[in-house]
């Protein structure tokens, strides 16, 4: 597959996760039974939104900065991961890559973290790396 159509993927399934996390919510509408007055909530389990959140560990995949923003394809689960990248990371990116946009192999020691997304109201997942424990590998690959 061509590296620049599988750039635009992984940013295209990225998106469309967003998006459907986002639009989750659930509407209900009152009845004559409940009135207005009466609060009406959905009954649901109490689930952790982010479980990993705020243990570091370390992290391998495919790195990618695509208009300003740093994409981690996670190795193994798939899972893009928005990356709190800094200059010093995005010119490393730029000076070992193949090609612009190109996945370059990652690994990082950090933590994840919920935090604002670009969409009002909506909070996504980022890795917060861990001062300056990270590298890119040209030659690295996902197993």
């Amino acid at each position: 597959m061509n590296i620049n159509l599988k750039s635009a993927w992984m940013v295209l399934f990225a998106c469309v996760t967003l998006f459907i996390v986002g639009c989750q919510t659930q509407t209900v509408e009152p009845t004559p039974e409940t009135p207005v007055t009466e609060a009406v909530v959905p009954k649901a389990p109490i689930v952790n939104p982010c479980p990993e959140c705020g243990q570091k560990q370390e992290f391998r995949g495919e790195f990618v900065y695509f208009a300003d923003s740093a994409i981690l394809q996670v190795c193994g689960s798939g899972m893009p991961l928005a990356v709190l990248a800094n200059p010093k990371m995005q010119l490393a990116y730029e000076l070992h890559r193949s090609a612009p946009e190109a996945p370059l192999y990652f690994v990082a020691t950090g933590q994840v973290e919920l935090r604002p997304s670009m969409e009002e109201g909506l909070m996504q997942k980022v890795l917060i790396i861990d001062g300056d424990n990270w590298y890119f590998d040209a030659r690295g690959r996902c197993q």
